[in-house]
């Protein structure tokens, strides 16, 4: 007989939301909260914004830490009661970066078999905005970047909706009536 919680965690969905840098991520995912979802905020920025670890001091080591909050906040996710949560990136987005910045060289940590229902790539704002914590140089890069990360969910075979540009309400309506939740 299984226990409630056991129950509880294998049937929680959770859906990445991602895109390139300053695409509208994270103020997304902040709606979600805002609406009562479950969410896991994004790691990179807590870590960048701590200034221990740096991609451009140590590309490796700098992954390998967000590897390890990456599975702590989603361990501690799968936790929590509830039927579905949204990630504001997932490993799958770390393995993009870890190719980007450390070529073929990627943490053992971050090769995990990390399992999302799904993923909501957002398209890009028309202005870039460099926010002091982002380390892409400008859209050219983030766009870079986000290729690589579309291909790393399409080589899993992650079921991916495209949410265009709009209002941040509308944004999470898409979102929501995609999963038939409005």
């Amino acid at each position: 007989m299984f226990a409630l919680a056991d129950i509880l965690k294998r049937s929680m969905r959770t859906y990445v939301i991602t895109g390139p840098s300053s695409c509208g991520k994270s103020t997304l995912i902040e709606h979600l909260r805002e609406r009562g979802f479950l969410i896991v905020p994004e790691v990179a920025r807590s870590v960048l914004s701590e200034g221990v670890f740096h991609p451009c001091r140590d590309p490796y080591l700098f992954q390998q830490e967000i590897a390890k909050r990456q599975a702590a906040a989603e361990d501690t996710l799968r936790q929590a009661a509830g039927e579905i949560a949204f990630l504001d990136r997932g490993f799958l987005d770390q393995i993009a970066y870890c190719r980007y910045t450390c070529g073929s060289r990627i943490p053992p940590e971050v090769q995990t078999d990390a399992h999302y229902d799904g993923v909501f790539f957002l398209e890009m704002l028309p202005n870039f905005v460099a926010d002091g914590v982002r380390v892409e140089k400008g859209t050219d890069e983030a766009l870079d970047i986000y290729r690589m990360t579309v291909e790393a969910y399409q080589k899993r075979g992650v079921p991916s909706v495209n949410i265009p540009v709009r209002p941040v309400p509308e944004r999470a309506d898409m979102v929501l009536k995609h999963l038939d939740l409005l």
